[in-house]
C-alpha cells in the first residue's frame, strides 16, 4: 500500500517525540503518497492530539489528505 521510503519517514517522526501523541498527515498526489508533519496544538499533547487546522489547510493545498493521527 504504501512504499518503504514513506514508512520510514513516518517512524523516524513518530520517534522523535515518545512522550506525546503526534500528528501527520499522508496526502495523495497524482499516484504518489507524501507525508506531511503536522503541529500537535491539543492541551494535554501526552493523552489526545488536535492537528493544527492550518496543517491540514495547506496539506490539503498539496493533495489530498487520505491518513490522519497516531
Amino acid at each position: 500500500m504504501y512504499n518503504a521510503e514513506l514508512l520510514d519517514q513516518i517512524k523516524k517522526y513518530f520517534l522523535t517525540k515518545k512522550d506525546e501523541e503526534l500528528c501527520g498527515l499522508i496526502i495523495k498526489m497524482n499516484n504518489d503518497s507524501k507525508f506531511i508533519e503536522c503541529q500537535n496544538i491539543s492541551k494535554d499533547k501526552t493523552k489526545n492530539f488536535a492537528i493544527n487546522p492550518l496543517d491540514y489547510l495547506m496539506a490539503s493545498e498539496i493533495g489530498e489528505p487520505i491518513v490522519t493521527g497516531k
